[in-house]
């Protein structure tokens, strides 16, 4: 458990870069298909890169089912991962957040008590000026959990944080603690020392580079992809 102090995340930074036309829908058969916007495909491309990072369990059923149209390209740094790939991290980033999302659900109707049965709906002195604690969420790939809810659940914070990777304690909102998983931990060290000997390595050949190489600064000329055929899919069990 280590407490964040402002230090550098190192990984390599992801982003999606998606031409103005292009569209990634989400198609499901028990609703109309869904087209995202750019910005969310954007946060699930990012965290399900972060995902990928981890050995996890792979689910093989009821996947959901996108499809881009249009022009994109999916950066890790200066690495594309090409179409597929970069759907590939979407649909993982979605599936995450939507596991996250039933989870949330079945802890808050396992733990709180009956609202019909409590004298005060919310279960909570009215005299009290406390602010509500925020519920659980995902937020930059880290699971959020406000402190309120985490004392009588630790075993379970344990198990998110094993399950996905990082959960971030919160007080009224407010990032206090980091419960990484130790494998999680281990994979952001091994990257700190990749970086730091590239660097180290270009000033014993002679190159000088002013500082260490920033994996989280954008591509330089990052931009929609070279055309490609206007249509891609991934899910349905078949991409993998």
């Amino acid at each position: 458990m280590t407490a964040p102090k402002g230090s550098r995340d190192l990984r390599p930074a992801a982003r999606a870069f998606l031409s103005p036309e292009a569209a990634v829908t989400l198609h499901d058969a028990a609703a109309e298909p869904l087209t995202l916007e750019h910005d969310t495909v954007q946060n699930l491309f990012a965290l399900g890169v972060q995902l990928a990072a981890r050995d996890r369990r792979r689910r093989t059923t009821n996947k959901p089912r996108l499809t881009l149209e249009g022009h994109a390209q999916f950066l890790v740094g200066h690495v594309d991962l090409g179409r597929k790939r970069g759907l590939r991290a979407v649909r993982d980033g979605l599936e995450h957040c939507i596991g996250a999302f039933a989870g949330e659900q079945l802890q808050t109707a396992t733990a709180e008590p009956d609202a019909s049965h409590s004298p005060h709906r919310s279960g909570r002195d009215p005299a009290s000026t406390d602010p509500m604690p925020e519920p659980a969420g995902l937020i930059d790939g880290g699971l959020y959990v406000e402190r309120s809810r985490a004392g009588d659940n630790f075993d379970a914070i344990v198990d998110l944080a094993l399950g996905e990777g990082i959960v971030v304690l919160t007080r009224h909102g407010a990032p206090q603690l980091v419960l990484l998983a130790w494998e999680e931990h281990c994979l952001q060290r091994e990257r700190d020392a990749q970086l730091r000997a590239a660097y180290w390595s270009a000033v014993r050949t002679g190159e000088r580079p002013s500082q260490p190489p920033d994996p989280t600064a954008a591509p330089p000329g990052a931009g929609p992809a070279a055309p490609q055929p206007d249509t891609d899919e991934v899910g349905s069990g078949h991409d993998r």
